[in-house]
């Protein structure tokens, strides 16, 4: 083999070499940009779940502090007046047991929103809905003795006249609790529904280990 037929070698063999480096090379950049993309793709999901959780609890938190305004009402002015109203004979014909139950679903209603703020909802309403329940016991007996009373008034007062009305809105807003903490447990619900949904979804999709293999 002459000189030249050497060199023509060599230099092919040099060629073959930088193309097979440049090859290599392009498959490293290409698979640097494809991890760079999957990891900011998988950063983008994340932030938007972040930020999908903020807006949930947002809304949340708003539906825990309704709660507080027909509480502070109806649970708790209101339902301290009655009581004291009964306990002191000024409410002379109203019987004793409807100020205690009263009494008792107020405070149950209270241990129902304190579980809401501690995020358990299910338990909330479900207490909720037992202490609403008491409360309006005593609530709609009171009610329906004013208005038996006012069908067989005679007076020329017209306020007296929608007196049971009046009750009806010092006592009815209670049911807004129990209305709201059915709507924090229904959340609650959809999501663990979704969430056990998605994890069987991974579970049937997940790569099976062949026997071969172990």
């Amino acid at each position: 083999m002459s000189k030249k037929e050497k060199l023509r070698e060599q230099k092919e063999k040099q060629d073959k070499l930088m193309k097979e480096m440049e090859l290599q090379e392009q498959r490293e950049i290409e698979a640097a940009r494809s991890g760079m993309s999957k990891a900011a793709e998988r950063l983008i999901k994340k932030a938007k779940k972040e930020k999908g959780k903020n807006h949930e609890g947002k809304i949340l938190m708003a539906l825990k502090l309704l709660m507080l305004i027909p509480l502070a009402y109806s649970g708790i002015f209101y339902c301290a007046v009655t009581v004291a109203g009964v306990a002191t004979g000024y409410m002379s014909e109203t019987p004793k047991w409807v100020g205690a139950v009263m009494g008792i679903g107020s405070l149950i209603i209270i241990a129902g929103v304190l579980f809401s703020f501690f995020k358990r909802y299910i338990i909330s309403f479900a207490v909720n809905l037992v202490g609403t329940v008491c409360y309006m016991k005593g609530a709609v007996h009171i009610i329906n003795r004013i208005s038996e009373r006012l069908e067989n008034y005679s007076g020329a007062n017209p306020d007296l006249m929608d007196m049971d009305r009046d009750y009806m809105l010092y006592y009815y807003p209670i049911m807004i609790i129990t209305l709201l903490s059915f709507i924090l447990a229904a959340i609650t619900v959809v999501k663990r529904i979704k969430k056990k949904k998605r994890l069987q979804l991974e579970r049937d999709n997940a790569p099976v280990k062949s026997i071969v293999d172990e």
